[in-house]
């Protein structure tokens, strides 16, 4: 998965993984998934000839949630005690 826009190089970085894996599993059905924010132009070609797939993914804010001060778990908001360690302080997300 990359945090940004996926460029040539980390499709090349993929085919060289998938070939590894190909090799450490023959009998086994390998395919490349790359994930990203988006992906360069023009470079879905590049992808559908190696028999890859780009899933894009976005970041979703949590404004219902909130962290334990004592054990850094996620819970809700609306919760007024953590679910792990019965804490009632909380950091801001």
């Amino acid at each position: 998965m990359k945090k940004d826009i996926v460029i040539k190089k980390h499709i090349q970085q993929l085919s060289e993984y998938v070939e590894h894996i190909k090799e450490l599993f023959p009998n086994e059905n390998v395919r490349g998934i790359l994930a990203g924010k988006q992906i360069e132009d023009k470079l879905e070609y590049s992808l559908n000839l190696r028999d890859f797939i780009f899933k894009k993914y976005f970041i979703d804010i949590p404004f219902n949630l909130k962290l334990c001060k004592n054990c850094r778990k996620v819970i809700r908001k609306i919760q007024n005690e953590c679910n792990w360690c019965n804490c009632e302080e909380f950091m801001p997300l």
